[in-house]
């Protein structure tokens, strides 16, 4: 495992930024029995976190989360109405069903990348509910230039991005070097600190 840390200031949040190139954890076999408390199918959450009007429905979870009422906060990526990639965070309650009174029917999309983006895509990759109920999301956002940068994002505990945090709720940070002509920056890990800060 590659293992790429970088320390950031974004406010008065403190972020230690953690670029995994790869990640391989073992698996102990053992017995597995799905839980029946999740409907309709039994273990399982089935739900399209695509746009209605997408005319591309692919959509994928990349991070879960529990929060300590029971319910799973779950990021990824998906379409928007217009077809276009974009990150998203969606909540479930303990049975496994979207969340209604969360964003827009229990997801909401985040479009985190720069508006002069010509190809504009984003994906969250890792997700955390801090202790006063906000939702912050890490993974990557396209610049202007088409070339991804860290995305951060925070979100009210109703799944509204927060307005009081960045751009309309997120920014975007390149951590590359001056001299790197095509920065890949992806954030994949996201933690909360003892001060209240995130580690990213």
């Amino acid at each position: 495992m590659a293992l790429r840390r970088h320390t950031i200031r974004v406010g008065a949040i403190s972020l230690l930024v953690m670029s995994l190139l790869a990640l391989q954890t073992p698996f102990q076999a053992g017995a597995v029995a799905l839980d029946p408390v999740f409907t309709p199918t039994p273990g399982v959450m089935n739900f399209q976190a695509s746009a209605p009007g997408a005319s591309h429905k692919h959509s994928s979870i990349v991070a879960i989360t529990s929060q300590t009422d029971g319910k799973y906060v779950v990021a990824g990526s998906a379409h928007d109405s217009q077809s276009r990639p974009c990150a998203f965070v969606a909540r479930m309650l303990s049975n496994g069903q979207l969340d209604a009174s969360f964003g827009e029917n229990g997801i909401t999309r985040i479009h985190g990348s720069d508006p002069a983006a010509s190809r504009p895509q984003s994906e969250g990759r890792a997700v955390v509910v801090a202790p006063d109920g906000k939702i912050w999301l890490a993974g990557y956002a396209f610049s202007s230039e088409n070339y991804p940068f860290f995305l951060i994002s925070r979100l009210d505990s109703n799944g509204h991005p927060d307005q009081s945090f960045g751009e309309r709720g997120s920014v975007r940070i390149n951590v590359a070097r001056s001299r790197v002509e095509e920065p890949q920056c992806r954030a994949n890990a996201l933690a909360l600190q003892n001060d209240a800060g995130v580690t990213k």
